[in-house]
C-alpha cells in the first residue's frame, strides 16, 4: 500500500489537504463530471492514485465546488492531466481539512489521525454544497503534540499502542462519525 495523492480543498484562498469524508459519503461522486474526450487515450492510474484522478476543491461564496483531474498520456495542459471544469458540487455531509503553515511541509493524508501532524485542521459541514459548519479541531493536535515528546509516549508505548492512541484522540472533539477506512480507500464506485 502507498501513500495516495492527496485533494485539496481552498477556504479564502488556502490551501488544505483533504484528510477524510464522513462515513459512508464520496464529495466527488455528488456530481457529474463532463466525461473527458481523450480520443481514444486511457486513463493512467497510478500507483499514488490508484482511484484515477485527483479532486480539488473550493468553497467560493461559502459554496463548494470541484475540480476532478486526471492523468491522461497526452497533455491537455502542461503537467499532463486534464481537468474538468469547475462545478457546484451539492455535497451533503462533513469533512476533515488541514494545513500547514509552511507551504513546504508535507504530511500523510491517508488517515483520519494523519491530521494531527498538521498546523492546523477544521471538521467542515455542507448542506447541498453550503458551509455550515467550521470546527477548529486545534485542541487535540495540541495535545498531541506535547504528549508525542514524553518519556511515555516514546519509550514506553509500544508502536500499536501509540497507533491507537493517536487514533482516539483524533476522533475525541469530531461531531461527525469517519470510517476508519479513509475515503481514498472506500470503494465509490466511480468510473471517472
Amino acid at each position: 500500500m502507498s501513500v495516495q495523492s492527496s485533494d485539496l480543498l481552498y477556504i479564502d484562498e488556502v490551501k488544505h489537504v483533504l484528510i477524510d469524508v464522513e462515513k459512508g459519503k464520496q464529495i466527488i461522486n455528488a456530481v457529474v463530471f463532463a466525461e473527458p474526450d481523450i480520443d481514444g487515450d486511457w486513463i493512467i492510474t497510478n500507483t499514488g492514485c490508484w482511484r484515477g484522478y485527483t479532486a480539488v476543491y473550493r468553497v467560493i461564496d461559502n459554496t463548494l465546488h470541484g475540480i476532478k483531474s486526471v492523468q491522461v498520456p497526452h497533455s491537455f495542459n502542461s503537467d499532463g492531466y486534464y481537468d474538468s471544469q469547475l462545478t457546484m458540487i451539492p455535497y451533503t455531509g462533513s469533512c476533515i481539512v488541514a494545513r500547514f503553515n509552511d507551504e513546504k511541509a508535507w504530511s500523510n493524508s491517508d488517515f483520519l489521525e494523519c491530521y494531527l501532524d498538521y498546523d492546523e485542521a477544521y471538521e467542515l459541514y455542507f448542506e447541498n454544497g453550503a458551509l455550515k459548519e467550521r470546527l477548529l479541531l486545534s485542541s487535540a493536535i495540541t495535545e498531541y503534540r506535547d504528549f508525542k515528546n514524553t518519556d511515555i509516549y516514546m519509550n514506553q508505548l509500544q508502536p500499536f499502542d501509540r497507533g491507537k492512541l493517536r487514533d482516539s484522540l483524533s476522533r475525541r472533539d469530531l461531531k461527525y462519525e469517519y470510517d476508519y477506512k479513509s475515503y481514498k480507500w472506500r470503494d465509490n464506485n466511480d468510473s471517472w
